[in-house]
């Protein structure tokens, strides 16, 4: 099955987490966990603030992973536009 096909047929999700960057989302997820926990239990009455700081910078990253697909996949694109007209 071409790779298009998997895509349309959703036997392949591009953005999904594979298995060689779990690991390293994980540590880095227990990472801000930990510091979380740290900061809130230093300064309890932050907590709130602590909260809108982590959730503005979950939309920034957001925001942020989606650009950065979308110029990956118009690169892509880019690329076997090349290779099918034969530019180098």
């Amino acid at each position: 099955m071409a790779i298009i096909e998997k895509i349309y047929s959703g036997t392949l999700f591009p953005c999904e987490q594979t298995n060689e960057y779990k690991a390293r989302i994980n540590a880095a997820h227990k990472a801000v966990c930990d510091a979380e926990d740290a900061l809130t239990g230093q300064f309890p009455e932050a907590s709130e603030l602590t909260d809108d700081l982590l959730k503005a910078h979950i939309h920034l990253a957001s925001e942020s992973d989606l650009g950065e697909y979308v110029k990956g996949f118009r690169h892509g694109a880019l690329l076997m536009l090349d290779i099918l007209r034969g530019e180098s």
